[in-house]
């Protein structure tokens, strides 16, 4: 399975007016394989997950932003692995 193997799932980016209702499926899959999920702030995603669990990016369609993003969450991963080699 492709989630076994993610690093990072990308939630839904964009400015369709069906983003502020719903909760898309994918993040319930990146959930099951406690997988980090990175996504713009929609409130229909904080009914089912607390903010402080997800990677939230402020505006959805701001690609300078979402790859800043992606970048500093990989620099933690970074961290995260060498610390834990030194366990």
């Amino acid at each position: 399975m492709l989630y076994k193997k993610a690093e990072l799932c990308l939630g839904q980016f964009g400015k369709e007016k069906r983003l502020g209702r719903t909760i898309p499926h994918k993040i319930f899959e990146a959930a099951y394989y406690s997988r980090p999920y990175l996504t713009p702030e929609q409130e229909p995603i904080f009914e089912c997950f607390p903010r402080d669990a997800l990677i939230l990016v402020a505006t959805e369609s701001d690609s300078t932003q979402i790859a800043a993003k992606i970048r500093e969450t990989f620099d933690s991963f970074r961290l995260l692995n060498q610390k834990a080699k030194l366990i």
